[in-house]
């Protein structure tokens, strides 16, 4: 996907459709991970609602502490590191807009708990659900509308 693609649709929820191939135990055939969900490119992680009231009850640090990996291309909206280009996603909480994955071995879907058990473990991370954002690796793109 091209980066500028991206940004063109920055400030608006976008409807992702993403790819990536997870990592897996030794010994296990490849996994691919296929998601569709909605977010917004280029929030401003700060001035997000739900960022005030956990930064009001305690729930995260009084003052932004940086980015815990990365540095930052173009604030707010792509981070590099290790080569790679992220684009910072913020989540919706609308529950009409719930995301959908699917798992592949093969080509063949197979479930969750399938994945989980040829998966390493940080590949499923506990406490994922109560995002407010995240950064998506522009190379598992695979479509926007």
């Amino acid at each position: 996907m091209n980066i500028n693609d991206i940004l063109n649709k920055k400030g608006q929820f976008v409807s992702f459709i993403t790819e990536k191939q997870m990592k897996v135990k030794n010994g296990q055939e490849p996994i691919i991970k296929h998601s569709e969900f909605v977010g917004r490119i280029g929030v401003e992680y700060d001035n997000m609602n739900s960022v005030k009231e956990k930064r009001d009850s305690g729930e995260l640090p009084e003052e932004n502490q940086g980015l815990p990996w990365g540095k930052w291309v173009n604030y707010p909206y792509t981070i590099e590191h290790n080569g790679n280009l992220y684009i910072r996603v913020s989540t919706t909480k609308n529950k009409s807009q719930k995301g959908k994955i699917k798992f592949y071995r093969n080509g063949i879907e197979i479930s969750v708990e399938e994945a989980k058990q040829a998966c390493l473990a940080s590949e499923f991370p506990k406490n994922k659900s109560d995002l407010d954002i995240f950064n998506l690796n522009v190379d598992n793109i695979i479509k926007i509308k």
